[in-house]
């Protein structure tokens, strides 16, 4: 708790103290009022993604080499808004989503080589719901560059398909076998707009599949994340206004920056900073995506 009390005055401190507040003389009720009346109406419209790459599990950074090759698909349904600041030449997009993605050992290319006998083989599938915002630089009237962080909440199912010799992984493996556990993804993608219907990207993603984590300890962990992610968003008219055309590059470090130092942390502690710092299961996934967007 004493790391988390640290953090959250330095991020009072960003906020209170920053240089943006002091030049404009911005108050807090100020910056909110911009922000909400900033959000103006835009059409939401329908997307449908196919996705398919690669895929590795692992328990806190050890037992990984133990693993098979994976491979992922995942089909996503959602709805898609965007808004353009052509005197900056950007813009700002945002969607909400529902998905099923399938991990296996099995579904790959042909040209792949087939399991090694003794490797340890997995079969399992998530879904799940969440949200992909950012901003992206307009190159020309049909061609867009979209700058992504998306975050979910998703419920999984592993089928550890061979038990491992090693007791503390067989341990953690049948912490998860054949059960339904609740899980944590972020990823960080960048995809190209073309004729504003067609998107096609590629992304990294980080799934913290829970041990044990209770909902008090969760809805914390939730809340203490978005606190390092929305002071940005609240500053968002603002921030645009003074970099301008630099500000979705900005916006895309600053806060996949924090969502993979979050991630990292916890691969072996699960609810970071809060809770039992049991070891999750940790996804990783490199995929690459299309969508098409509808009326």
């Amino acid at each position: 708790m004493k790391k988390a009390k640290k953090i959250f005055l330095i991020l009072s401190l960003l906020i209170y103290f920053n240089p943006l507040l002091a030049d404009n003389n911005y108050s807090i009720e100020e910056l909110l009022k911009i922000y909400i009346n900033s959000n103006d109406t835009v059409k939401s419209l329908n997307y449908l993604s196919v996705s398919y790459g690669i895929s590795n599990l692992l328990f806190g950074n050890r037992f990984k080499d133990d693993f098979s090759n994976n491979y992922v698909s995942k089909i996503e349904y959602g709805f898609y808004r965007d808004r353009f600041f052509d005197e900056f030449n950007i813009l700002s997009f945002s969607s909400g989503f529902v998905y099923l993605e399938n991990i296996s050992s099995h579904f790959k290319p042909q040209k792949i080589e087939k399991v090694e006998k003794g490797e340890l083989t997995v079969d399992g599938w998530n879904f799940g719901f969440g949200l992909n915002n950012g901003y992206g630089y307009n190159i020309s009237n049909s061609y867009n560059l979209l700058l992504e962080h998306i975050s979910a909440i998703n419920w999984n199912r592993i089928d550890f398909e061979v038990l491992s010799r090693d007791t503390n992984l067989l341990y953690l493996q049948k912490k998860y076998d054949e059960k339904y556990k609740f899980g944590y993804l972020y990823s960080a993608g960048i995809s190209f707009q073309a004729n504003n219907k067609i998107i096609i990207g590629t992304k990294y993603s980080q799934n913290i599949i829970f041990n044990d984590v209770n909902t008090k300890d969760f809805l914390k962990m939730l809340l203490f994340d978005n606190l390092f992610q929305f002071w940005i968003e609240l500053f968002d008219p603002v921030l645009r206004d003074k970099f301008k055309e630099y500000y979705p590059l900005l916006k895309f470090l600053y806060k996949n920056s924090i969502s993979i130092t979050f991630s990292n942390l916890r691969k072996t502690k699960e609810s970071f900073p809060f809770g039992d710092h049991n070891i999750p299961l940790n996804i990783n996934n490199a995929t690459i995506h299309i969508s098409y967007i509808f009326e």
